[in-house]
């Protein structure tokens, strides 16, 4: 399966949640990750809790993902959250990178903003 390009996430992700709340959102995401992820809602780590996280399956090679969703909010403020409050530390089990997403939505304009960054777990 070719692996979709970072804004194609994105956009498929908040058309579908446009207006509903974030259950739609987390639903396709869901959806897109169940064979390779195990996702986490709420997940606690650092000093908080993460939106989303996606764990991957033992024996996969894939990145861990930590995701955080804002409303009206600039794209830097979902990153800047992760790593203010250190999301990352929950999966200080796992080896390699982990994959921080930060999505943000406005209402009433459909804009949204997607930023994606890799960082070292340890």
């Amino acid at each position: 399966m070719k692996t979709p390009t970072n804004d194609v996430v994105c956009k498929a992700l908040f058309a579908r949640a446009a207006g509903q709340g974030r259950g739609p959102l987390l639903f396709g995401a869901y959806i897109w990750s169940v064979d390779d992820y195990l996702r986490v809602d709420e997940l606690p780590g650092g000093r908080g809790y993460a939106d989303l996280a996606f764990v991957p399956r033992p024996g996969s090679k894939l990145p861990p993902l930590v995701v955080e969703l804002k409303w009206d909010r600039p794209v830097d403020a979902a990153i800047g959250q992760i790593r203010a409050r250190n999301y990352p530390a929950a999966l200080a089990g796992l080896a390699g990178e982990c994959v921080l997403v930060g999505i943000t939505y406005r209402e009433g304009t459909d804009e949204h903003g997607c930023t994606i960054e890799r960082v070292a777990l340890g």
